[in-house]
């Protein structure tokens, strides 16, 4: 399960990175006057250097509590974790793919879009993909720990 989890990443992050370039050159190569070109590309580099940035501050968060034994998800190491916010943006992307799938000029640009303001957590998904308990697993082997030594069992996983 673990290689389709990396392969799938992997796909996705390689999807972003065509999308980055593409925006990337498509911007260069506007006929726009050289300094509006320059402004954009730097804006765009700037929103991939900010996800940067803080997608790897949550995942070194998230790594400094599994080493002090505590379980956290990205999510919550990002400090985003609220659900109002969470079913906002799955809806939110939900309907931009949903437009995207019928064709939508407006919608695809708003995928490539997103894909340069996110393209930071593209590569911290990826590189997580790699840790030796993905996602909910380290959580959920800590509860399990937790009962074991409530209960007095041995745990079956060590």
């Amino acid at each position: 399960m673990r290689v389709v989890i990396v392969l799938l990443l992997f796909i996705v992050l390689c999807v972003a990175t065509l999308m980055t370039f593409g925006l990337g050159y498509g911007v260069w190569r506007w006929s726009a006057p050289l300094w509006v070109r320059v402004v954009v590309l730097g804006l765009a580099a700037a929103a991939i250097v900010r996800s940067s940035v803080k997608g790897w501050a949550a995942f070194i968060r998230m790594e400094r509590a599994e080493r002090s034994g505590r379980a956290l998800t990205l999510a919550e190491a990002a400090g985003d974790f609220t659900d109002a916010r969470a079913v906002r943006r799955r809806g939110m992307a939900g309907a931009a793919a949903g437009a995207a799938g019928v064709g939508s000029m407006a919608s695809s640009g708003l995928l490539v879009i997103s894909a340069v303001f996110n393209f930071g957590w593209f590569i911290v998904l990826f590189v997580s993909a790699f840790r030796r308990y993905y996602g909910e697993e380290y959580s959920a082997r800590v509860r399990l720990q937790d009962w074991c030594d409530a209960h007095g069992v041995p745990n079956p996983l060590t």
